[in-house]
């Protein structure tokens, strides 16, 4: 696997805070259409292998391969709006050094194509409806609520997941027509999320919280997914005609 732009100079190795995004180009070739998950990391580029390109594969292993433990892999939940083409998705990495208090960043210095994983052709759910994979870092002594804040969200971060197909369904609940999550569906992510962790530490780094507020990357301890969807209001079509009005 190449990365387009990744350096290899021994004398520039140093730990890089790394925002990794995660591009899943849209079947219909629209830009507006696609979906960006945000990866925080920090890696370090001074030791033995390439850490880099580990990570990125890392990345890509989350979407496409099944978790030990696992059902499905991630991708396989992801409805046919997401293209399957070969090398239309990316994974672009840029460096944080001088920017963790949110500051306009650079282009990115590394960029890597990569194919989502064919996946069922089943109905899709509406493009805005997600489900989230959470995690966080240590909280120490911050307190969940303070003073008109709270401090403890700065530890704390989200990847939400779609656009999503049928297969991620529960039962409705007869009583009060809830829909959830398939449990399986929540827990393949959750065991993908593991995975992804326990592998960025064993390849020279650690998965993070970006916490813009405090200016620093903090260590994820914990990952986690609950029994209800989101919503990501952005990622609903425009409508594009009106069927019914009534003028008074």
């Amino acid at each position: 696997m190449s990365l387009s732009g990744a350096q290899t100079d021994e004398s520039t190795m140093a730990v890089v805070p790394t925002l990794a995004v995660v591009r899943l180009a849209a079947k219909n070739g629209i830009v507006r259409d696609e979906v960006l998950n945000d990866w925080v990391f920090n890696w370090d580029e001074g030791l033995e292998g390439d850490p880099l390109v580990a990570f990125v594969n890392d990345l890509v292993a989350f979407y496409n391969t099944a978790a030990t433990g696992a059902t499905n892999a991630v991708g396989s939940y992801l409805n046919q709006t997401r293209s399957r083409a070969s090398g239309v998705n990316s994974v672009k990495l840029y460096d944080l050094t001088g920017h963790l208090n949110g500051s306009r960043h650079g282009p990115p210095y590394a960029e890597h194509m990569w194919t989502l994983a064919p996946a069922p052709l089943l109905t899709p759910l509406p493009d805005e409806v997600a489900f989230a994979l959470s995690f966080h870092s240590a909280y120490g002594v911050a307190p969940e609520f303070g003073p008109g804040t709270r401090p403890r969200a700065r530890d704390r971060g989200r990847i939400y997941i779609g656009p999503l197909t049928i297969r991620t369904l529960g039962d409705a609940e007869t009583a009060t027509g809830i829909v959830r999550p398939w449990p399986t569906f929540a827990t393949d992510v959750g065991l993908s999320a593991a995975t992804l962790l326990s592998s960025t530490s064993a390849h020279h780094g650690n998965w993070c919280v970006w916490s813009r507020k405090d200016a620093a990357l903090k260590q994820v301890i914990d990952v986690w997914t609950d029994d209800a969807f989101d919503t990501v209001r952005g990622r609903g079509p425009d409508p594009t005609a009106k069927s019914f009005s009534v003028l008074v």
